[in-house]
């Protein structure tokens, strides 16, 4: 019935399309849009490992979808929603289809090829190789249209780069048949395909997969449509008196162990607060419940009462996969029962620095060996809630961001936890040990600086590193310190500070010797009587060859794992590096593209490995080695 539908659709539009559409021209999306994976007719499926998705997925088909775990947005299976979609994908197959080809093309693209806006005709089964260059000559709306009559496929590690302004929503793959992307490749462009469609694994892909008539099945890739309209989140909370503290519980004790620094008020209203050094703590601790602890009790229950309201845009299904380096965008994300955050999770702002992140648990929240949130995008910490209903532990070395409130369950914060936001309770106690803990907010005193901006961004074989503040209290220097896991930071160069300032003032430095990959950066504000306060965590991607890349499957492993480049290489080294910069591990003199890795006596943790030829990093990527 399904496939009786489909060709009834196509036969009206082709009795209505018969005319040729001259000069390339982005096809009308309609339902469709939304979706970066979709069929109209067959399953939509993942397979391990986990993907990471951000868009869509769906079929219109009873097959459904299955095996995706959590993605960055919603799952549609034979609904209003696909039945739509169907037919505006096949209203946008014909138009690609009626555009009258410009140029023709051989059955091999890439290995180096350059290619201008224009319609592109492939008159039979194509393949992708190497790499294709799509060359917008500085046009961001310069739109390029592929139509192949028979299937396509790419080779491994295949890539195709956009330069000059060219962008991903701009390029669109009419494929006649079947469509493979083989592992490692990386594709930019939407496709469109009258077959199957199969991502393998490690496929980035900037677009969408969409087919009219066949199965879509993909096993560890990467997807995006970098097109789409920017979310921004729910409209951000009024904190009132609660802004004031960085630690505080409504009932229940505070305590700490050793010597943790904390930007912010410390307090409970009820019972005490102890353990901390007041040398240690820009802001005041509240041993006892006093006016300022009874208004932070009184806005913290409409804080929490606020985000408990707010109507979720996005369910994450599988809340023990949570984590896993997936990336998250501004939106109210629920969890329905409790999480465990593994490994890493990124939330991109996409530039907008007062975009709002809400991300709500119906249960505790626990986290893995030293997890990590990673803030992209501009986003900031100010504007993350983590709304969690139940105890929050996180673990030792962990580096989180965000407002927590955990309402009726206690928060752990664990030896060196760097927690960039706050952790608040509405009932329950507080532990901490020997971390950092910074809410951004000074209300008993003057700040020591007045930070407008801080931005770190990547220039030719460098890292530029700006600041300014709007006034100065008693500031004697700056540190700007470097980190390769967000987690231990060395510092890299000292500023003198104005000491006392009322004016804008602009501050500057350079890496001239940045990481390879992505590392993170922060200010350290020192005062002349010797307290601390930090910045943000700005992240940056450096890379000293573009064209390298090394991507390791499986990550994590127990045993052994593979890394494989995208380009052939003589003589080449492999450099591994703990999280504290130390070489543990050295492999030389290797060739080719695929090296196998084994774990040897490395212990169970996080890692970074270098790729280097003739002292140069080609490429820098990191490994995780479990039990």
């Amino acid at each position: 019935m399904k496939n009786q539908l489909k060709n009834i659709v196509l036969s009206a539009l082709l009795l209505f399309s018969s005319t040729f559409i001259f000069g390339q021209t982005p096809p009308p999306l309609g339902a469709a849009k939304d979706f970066v994976l979709f069929t109209s007719i067959g399953a939509t499926t993942a397979a391990a490992p986990l993907s990471q998705i951000t868009g869509d997925v769906g079929s219109n088909s009873a097959g459904g979808t299955s095996g995706f775990g959590n993605i960055n947005g919603t799952e549609h299976t034979n609904n209003g929603t696909t039945a739509l979609a169907a037919i505006d994908l096949s209203i946008a197959y014909i138009n690609l289809s009626g555009q009258a080809s410009i140029d023709t093309l051989g059955l091999v693209l890439g290995s180096g090829q350059t290619l201008l806006s224009s319609v592109y005709l492939v008159e039979g089964a194509g393949s992708l190789i190497d790499t294709l260059f799509v060359d917008g000559a500085g046009d961001t709306s310069a739109c390029f249209v592929f139509k192949i009559n028979d299937a396509f496929t790419t080779a491994t590690g295949s890539v195709v780069k956009l330069i000059n302004g060219a962008q991903a929503h701009n390029v669109f793959w009419k494929v006649g048949g079947a469509m493979t992307m083989a592992t490692n490749t990386s594709f930019k462009g939407t496709v469109i395909s009258d077959g199957a469609i199969v991502l393998n694994t490690g496929v980035n892909l900037d677009g969408r997969a969409l087919s009219i008539a066949g199965a879509v099945t993909v096993s560890g890739i990467t997807i995006g449509n970098s097109g789409s309209t920017p979310t921004t989140g729910p409209v951000a909370p009024v904190l009132n008196a609660i802004s004031c503290f960085a630690i505080f519980t409504s009932d229940g004790a505070v305590t700490n162990t050793g010597t943790t620094n904390v930007v912010g008020d410390i307090g409970t209203n009820n019972t005490t607060a102890s353990g901390f050094n007041p040398a240690g703590v820009v802001g005041v601790i509240h041993s006892l419940p006093d006016l300022s602890t009874s208004q932070g009790d009184s806005s913290l229950d409409s804080l929490y009462t606020y985000l408990s309201g707010l109507p979720f845009d996005i369910e994450l299904s599988f809340p023990a996969l949570f984590g896993r380096s997936q990336v998250l965008t501004p939106n109210v994300y629920i969890m329905n029962a409790a999480a465990a955050l593994t490994d890493t999770i990124f939330l991109n702002a996409q530039g907008d620095s007062s975009a709002v992140f809400v991300i709500r648990i119906m249960g505790a929240l626990t986290t893995g060996p030293s997890p990590q949130v990673v803030l992209i995008g501009n986003a900031k910490a100010e504007n993350v809630f983590w709304q969690v209903e139940g105890a929050v532990t996180i673990s030792t070395g962990g580096n989180f961001c965000g407002i927590i409130v955990a309402n009726n369950g206690a928060i752990v914060l664990n030896t060196g936890v760097f927690l960039n936001g706050k952790a608040l309770s509405t009932t329950g106690a507080i532990t901490s040990a020997n971390g950092h803990v910074i809410s951004g907010t000074i209300c008993s005193f003057p700040l020591p600086i007045e930070l407008m901006s801080f931005t770190a961004s990547v220039k030719d074989g460098y890292v530029e590193l700006n600041w300014a503040t709007a006034s100065e209290l008693n500031n004697d220097y700056f540190n700007i310190e470097r980190s390769a896991d967000g987690i231990n930071f060395t510092s890299i160069s000292k500023v003198d500070g104005a000491g006392n300032s009322t004016q804008t003032l602009n501050y500057s430095i350079v890496d001239d010797t940045p990481l390879t990959g992505i590392s993170y950066y922060r200010l350290k504000q020192t005062d002349y009587d010797g307290k601390t306060s930090y910045s943000d965590l700005e992240a940056v991607e450096f890379n000293n060859r573009n064209d390298y890349s090394l991507d390791i499957y499986p990550n994590p492993f127990s045993v052994e794992t593979s890394l494989h480049t995208n380009e052939n290489l003589k003589d080449a080294s492999l450099i591994f590096y703990n999280s504290n910069g130390q070489i543990v591990k050295q492999i030389e003199n290797i060739s080719g593209q695929t090296f196998t890795v084994n774990r040897d006596n490395l212990s169970r943790g996080l890692y970074f490995v270098n790729l280097l030829q003739n002292s140069e990093v080609l490429a820098t990527s990191k490994l995780i080695i479990t039990d």
